[in-house]
């Protein structure tokens, strides 16, 4: 049995709390956008995306709150670490400004059983702060659906049985497709998944490919994801205020290399690498400005580090001084082994020699380059000569 918890309004409910009009802007250069809402704020007609003017213009009482994404990711961690106390099988399934849905492998649990264990995860998120709603179902498409549907406090079991049922007369909005997709489904007029699930799977194919057979699958309650193991992640931070803001930004940058000097150091000890930096800039006023990285290669040195984190500042816009630096370092493996040069670093040797050495060793025969006087034609500067073991 699959649970998934949904959590709407997540963003405003991390911040403020009360049924009056509240939404989360936040701020590029001197523009505000609201980022979040909350039911009042959306019922007055304010929507994500909108700009802060337009927000006041439409409902002059809503609360307007900085957005501070340290927070709002802290709050994240928290309400995954509460709920990992009913499975170690949960995923963070999404975690976008409206909403939030994790979803909970309950194993071989019974209907009965699994419907007590979600009033107690709705209990749970209530102790910190959130009115949750619980889906049920056998696998995880399904709860998904069920869960955000149904109204917060209350839970939504649907049997393995009824599976087909029950997403036929849901809105096909709900299906994981992209805006393109998502566009062109409406087009077509499916405005229900049963629509969409009653048509043949080739069709689907032949006008949105791969993506078509995925959602097909989906619509008819075929659903095979796994959900992993969670581990509470292990991190390690860096964390300056400063009782003047910065407003230099070289001084921002030399405390990014002490940061990363800081924080690299007992990793490149003890052999580890860092796979994740998150940069957060508190600015003076109360704004946020916060960028993550996930390196292909992980960050094993604290030059690498320091680059990373340069990275991540220039790409922001720092519109107001700097009142705190934060950087957090996480995603911790072993170093990998990388291949050691087999000639050293002193061309001056000579490669006769080399080889020699190298047949000595692994007691193979190699070819050696001897360059002769330069010639007209390239093929005469040089010959090739076989060396035997010594």
């Amino acid at each position: 049995m699959i649970a998934c918890v949904c959590i709407p309004y997540f963003a405003t409910a991390v911040f403020c709390a009360g049924d009056e009009p509240a939404c989360v802007v936040r701020y590029r250069k001197a523009r505000g956008e609201v980022m979040a809402v909350n039911a009042a704020a959306e019922a007055a007609g304010i929507q994500p995306g909108v700009s802060a003017s337009r927000a006041r213009a439409l409902c002059p009482a809503a609360r307007m709150i900085l957005a501070q994404p340290s927070v709002l990711r802290r709050a994240r961690e928290k309400l995954i670490a509460s709920l990992s106390q009913f499975s170690q099988y949960l995923h963070l399934v999404r975690s976008d400004a409206q909403s939030a849905l994790i979803t909970l492998d309950l194993g071989r649990l019974r209907p009965d059983a699994g419907e007590g264990m979600a009033r107690q995860m709705i209990g749970v998120a209530a102790q910190i702060g959130y009115a949750a709603s619980v889906g049920l179902a056998a696998n995880v498409f399904t709860a998904k659906v069920a869960a955000m549907i149904t109204e917060a406090g209350h839970v939504r079991l649907i049997h393995a049985a009824r599976t087909v049922d029950f997403l036929a007369g849901q809105p096909a909005a709900l299906l994981p497709a992209s805006a393109e997709t998502a566009r062109r489904l409406a087009l077509f007029g499916l405005a229900h998944i049963g629509q969409v699930a009653v048509l043949s799977r080739a069709a689907l194919v032949a006008q949105f490919g791969r993506e078509g057979a995925r959602l097909h699958r989906l619509a008819s309650g075929e659903d095979s994801t796994r959900i992993a193991c969670y581990s509470p992640p292990e991190h390690t931070l860096f964390e300056r205020s400063f009782d003047t803001p910065l407003e230099d930004g070289q001084l921002v940058r030399s405390i990014l290399h002490a940061a990363a000097a800081m924080l690299m150091g007992p990793l490149a000890a003890s052999g580890r690498s860092c796979g994740e930096l998150v940069l957060t800039l508190r600015l003076d006023g109360g704004g946020e400005l916060e960028r993550i990285a996930h390196p292909h290669e992980p960050y094993a040195s604290a030059a690498a580090c320091g680059r990373g984190l340069l990275g991540l500042f220039d790409k922001m816009i720092v519109y107001a001084p700097v009142q705190a630096i934060s950087v957090q370092a996480g995603a911790f493996a072993a170093v990998k082994p990388q291949q050691l040069s087999l000639f050293g670093d002193d061309p001056s040797e000579n490669m006769a020699d080399l080889l020699l050495r190298v047949s000595a060793r692994y007691g193979e025969s190699y070819f050696s380059t001897v360059v002769r006087q330069p010639a007209t034609v390239p093929d005469l500067s040089f010959t090739l000569e076989t060396i035997e073991a010594a």
